[in-house]
């Protein structure tokens, strides 16, 4: 059975951000992307094209600019480098940062995995049956598939397995951390 690995930011000194203030981003309508990437709103309301600027000249080397969430922008190298077996369960958005190719990916299929008995969590005050946050993660490992990236329904953060970690380590992907997870 995989090892499952929480996906977020890494945290180099030297790791480019994108400016958000920025003339260029500022001009992305990012609630509606948003939406899109997080399901709330259909696929055809993404924007025809999407263009972000991040002002250092290594920009591009960075293969992942990730929020603390699921959310995040990879690179077609990224991309090329887990392959298409890790991110069925994802649609890629197109985006071009500096001119370079990245995406956003939106799950469209969370993969229902979560050993809720086994972990620990907090719900939402007005609606028990959602958890807001989750401080212990337990899953059940035979439904993951290794060499995958997912999500779950709960939350939404980005998971990867031990397949996903080895090409990234190898690909020498530069901008993600993986936390593993029991």
């Amino acid at each position: 059975m995989p090892n499952v690995y929480y996906c977020g930011p890494s945290y180099e000194k030297d790791r480019p951000e994108i400016d958000f203030d920025d003339k260029v981003n500022a001009a992305n309508d990012w609630l509606t992307i948003g939406e899109v990437i997080d399901g709330t709103l259909s696929e055809d309301h993404y924007p025809a094209k999407v263009v972000v600027k991040v002002n250092d000249p290594r920009a591009t080397e960075w293969h992942c600019y990730m929020d603390g969430g699921m959310g995040g922008l990879f690179s077609n190298r990224f991309v090329e480098c887990v392959g298409s077996d890790a991110l069925e369960r994802f649609s890629p958005f197109p985006a071009e940062l500096n001119g370079a190719e990245y995406f956003f990916l939106r799950c469209h299929d969370p993969l229902d995995c979560l050993d809720r008995q086994q972990s620990t969590f907090e719900v939402f005050p007005h609606d028990p049956s959602r958890i807001m946050h989750i401080t212990h993660y337990s899953f059940f490992k035979d439904r993951i598939p290794d060499g995958a990236l997912f999500c779950i329904p709960e939350v939404h953060r980005l998971f990867a397995t031990d397949g996903v970690v080895g090409k990234s380590l190898r690909g020498q992907l530069k901008g993600v951390l993986f936390s593993e997870l029991p």
